[in-house]
Parts: structure tokens; C-alpha cells; sequence
């Protein structure tokens, strides 16, 4: 994505080109709410469930993209 290239940058990460725009949204409101002194009140409220929801997606990501047998063979980095 550094070299603005999306489509390998998607190819390569499919689940953290997903993932991290949303967390940028996230992190922009974040910031606006800073700046103005008081939280936004349309914050994007994850929680402790969303937390482990989203630790268990990248876990599982992470796992099943290493697994040698289709269809898990389409989430490996394709360069």
C-alpha cells in the first residue's frame, strides 16, 4: 500500500487491508474527539467482547493462511 499499489498490497494482506482502514476511521475520530476536548458522540465502540473477537480473526487469519491445502492456500500472500 506504500507504493500505492491496493491490489497487491490486498493480495499480500487481505484481512489487514480490511481491517486497517476501518482502524484509521477509528483512530481519526479518536483524535478529532481529542482535539476538541470531549469524546465525539459517535465513537466507534469495540469493547472487551470486540477485542477478543478481533484478536481471534487475526489469530485464526494468521493460522489458517499457513495451512498448505485449499482453500486455505487462496488467503497465502500472492506475489
Amino acid at each position: 500500500m506504500m507504493h500505492g499499489d491496493p491490489v497487491s498490497a490486498f493480495r499480500y494482506n487481505p484481512l489487514g487491508m480490511i481491517l486497517f482502514p476501518i482502524a484509521m476511521v477509528g483512530a481519526l475520530i479518536e483524535a478529532i474527539g481529542w482535539a476538541c476536548g470531549r469524546p465525539l458522540p459517535w465513537r466507534m465502540k469495540v469493547g472487551a467482547r470486540g477485542a477478543v473477537c478481533l484478536l481471534w480473526l487475526v489469530v485464526s487469519f494468521w493460522i489458517l493462511r499457513n495451512l498448505p491445502w485449499w482453500p486455505f492456500t487462496l488467503l497465502a500472500p500472492h506475489g
